[in-house]
């Protein structure tokens, strides 16, 4: 019992840390609007990662992501500016410490709260479409063989048409 109520004031605790750190994220290009109420979002950190932006985008748009939410944590290799020019892309910068934010955790519970949800109520709600970030879960290990990490997808919980299994 005491476990579960430690675990509920923890939850709650986090919860208002991500709240808090809403005040450290600074909208460049708030494409939201546009989000479609059954649409698949992707929430990101991102630095300096301009090099594979274009690939990044081009995967999940294919994976049929609609709608990228991003923040950019003090990029100086032009990844904002790159983008600025998508127009399935909302953007936020930050420079704000990495770390502090649990690793940018911090940040994207901010933006899941306030747009990873379906907005129709009068719409049946379908697990598939509501736009949680555990649709698709990407999990990541350290291959010791490939001195690399590995990163794997979990389509069991998309769409028949959008699972490449």
């Amino acid at each position: 019992m005491w476990e579960a109520y430690r675990m509920r004031w923890k939850r709650k605790r986090l919860l208002w840390r991500s709240f808090r750190s809403r005040h450290q994220l600074t909208p460049v290009v708030d494409r939201t609007s546009q989000i479609s109420p059954r649409g698949v979002l992707l929430f990101a950190t991102i630095r300096n990662e301009f090099d594979r932006l274009d690939a990044f985008l081009e995967n999940y748009r294919s994976l049929g992501v609609r709608h990228f939410l991003v923040v950019d944590n003090g990029s100086e290799d032009g990844s904002a500016e790159f983008l600025q020019t998508q127009p399935d892309v909302s953007l936020w910068v930050t420079h704000a410490s990495y770390r502090q934010s649990r690793f940018g955790v911090d940040w994207l519970t901010w933006l899941q709260i306030k747009f990873g949800h379906n907005t129709q109520e009068d719409e049946e709600t379908d697990p598939i479409h509501t736009n949680s970030p555990t649709n698709c879960l990407l999990t990541a290990h350290y291959d010791s063989k490939l001195q690399r990490l590995v990163f794997q997808h979990d389509y069991s919980l998309w769409p028949e048409p959008l699972r490449q299994e």
